[in-house]
């Protein structure tokens, strides 16, 4: 799209046009209990664990998941990578609803 494009609210971008063919995800609930095990195994802090409560209420609230496995394999793309849409605190100029892309390569066990 051309920048001139950006600001004529009649013109669609193609990520836009593409929501029509999605799908609702499943919202599953987070366990406490599967953070507090987290926190005893040391793997993620007392803090982290209240953080990710805290989302997770938001997200309740909001009626949406807080994360989302993104299957993009059918688009060609690496078996080896994983995508996810996380929700996140805060919104940005970039994504009015707040989610964040984060990917895993499973090869190598890192995560971006």
């Amino acid at each position: 799209m051309m920048k001139s494009n950006l600001q004529n609210p009649a013109i669609e971008c193609c990520h836009l046009k593409a929501a029509t063919n999605a799908t609702s995800a499943e919202i599953v609930e987070l366990q406490e209990e599967h953070l507090s095990h987290l926190v005893s195994v040391k793997l993620i802090s007392e803090k982290t664990k209240q953080r990710c409560l805290k989302m997770s209420l938001a997200c309740r609230e909001s009626m949406t998941p807080l994360v989302v496995h993104a299957n993009f394999h059918a688009k060609l793309y690496k078996d080896r990578m994983m995508y996810f849409s996380v929700f996140s605190e805060s919104e940005d100029c970039f994504d009015k609803f707040r989610r964040d892309c984060v990917t895993f390569d499973s090869e190598d066990g890192v995560w971006s």
